[in-house]
């Protein structure tokens, strides 16, 4: 096959890479991804008819690998794949086991996006939007909420049960707490004195997509389930602590962010370096994002 693609490894950083993707899929008529398990579900239910190959198998048939991810190991099972040309950016000492790269903007002033469209450029691709008619909801209409963060408490609102009860009140829907199966003990914890709720953890990655698709509105910390919800066509509100919605705000006409600009942030620490409760996230109130969710419903 032509082109091999060392896809990103987390699920926030995939779906801000997907567009760019897209736009390889109309250069390559032979192409492939290589993708880390926590990710790879997600592939086709976006881009569908690619190979997803496992990380950890070893592909020996391909011409090209571009690399999207930034490590030093990845550019070395890169080069042991045999291809005659590695591709990605430079840094971490790994340039010499490439034979093209580019230097990545380091400073975080840009969205996260224009890096992957960089490297799909690499090969004359450019990003093209996607498709989604084929992602058909499935479920009630709710208001999916996204409390986890894997990056730290820095970027975890603590405030998500005071919002998904009025919320519930005010638009009369059920509210769906989302996360990863490691979440499910958080999950159920915000969820256990609300009436209308219900937890949803560790869902197939084609299910939550489709469940998504029935959401009235999505909020959530600055992590992957907010990506994936803006991505699907879903109002979607992001509360950023410790990040910076610059850099990481979920793409789409329907978004939306909370965000205190603090003196301090964004940090981009996994706890607050001021130490105790994060004022940037902390001094968020629920009536402020309750506003902001308001606000997106309607104007849809």
């Amino acid at each position: 096959m032509d082109l091999l693609i060392r896809v990103p490894n987390w699920l926030g950083d995939l779906i801000m890479s997907l567009e760019s993707l897209n736009g390889l899929r109309s250069e390559y008529n032979s192409m492939a991804f290589w993708s880390h398990p926590r990710v790879a579900e997600l592939l086709p239910v976006f881009l569908p008819g690619i190979p997803v190959i496992p990380l950890e198998v070893m592909p020996r048939c391909f011409e090209t690998v571009l690399l999207m991810t930034n490590s030093f190991s990845s550019a070395l099972k890169a080069r042991r794949t045999g291809a005659s040309a590695i591709l990605g950016y430079s840094g971490e000492g790994r340039g010499f086991m490439m034979t093209g790269t580019i230097r990545q903007n380091r400073m975080r002033n840009h969205h996260h996006s224009a890096d992957f469209a960089a490297l799909t450029g690499m090969l004359g691709a450019t990003p093209e939007p996607l498709d989604i008619s084929h992602i058909q909801p499935d479920g009630q209409p709710h208001i999916a909420m996204f409390p986890g963060a894997r990056f730290g408490p820095a970027k975890m609102w603590p405030k998500f049960p005071e919002l998904a009860k009025i919320l519930s009140e005010k638009t009369r829907l059920p509210v769906i707490f989302y996360g990863a199966d490691g979440e499910r003990n958080l999950l159920t914890e915000m969820a256990k004195n609300l009436d209308n709720s219900e937890v949803e953890a560790g869902l197939p990655a084609s299910v939550l997509c489709s469940r998504l698709r029935s959401a009235t509105l999505a909020t959530g910390n600055d992590s992957g389930g907010v990506h994936l919800s803006a991505a699907l066509g879903v109002p979607t509100v992001t509360i950023f602590g410790s990040t910076s919605p610059e850099w990481t705000a979920p793409r789409g006409r329907r978004t939306a962010t909370v965000y205190l600009n603090r003196h301090c942030s964004p940090c981009f620490k996994r706890r607050c370096p001021l130490g105790g409760q994060s004022p940037c996230l902390y001094d968020i109130k629920p009536d402020a994002v309750l506003d902001v969710c308001m606000e997106l419903m309607e104007h849809q």
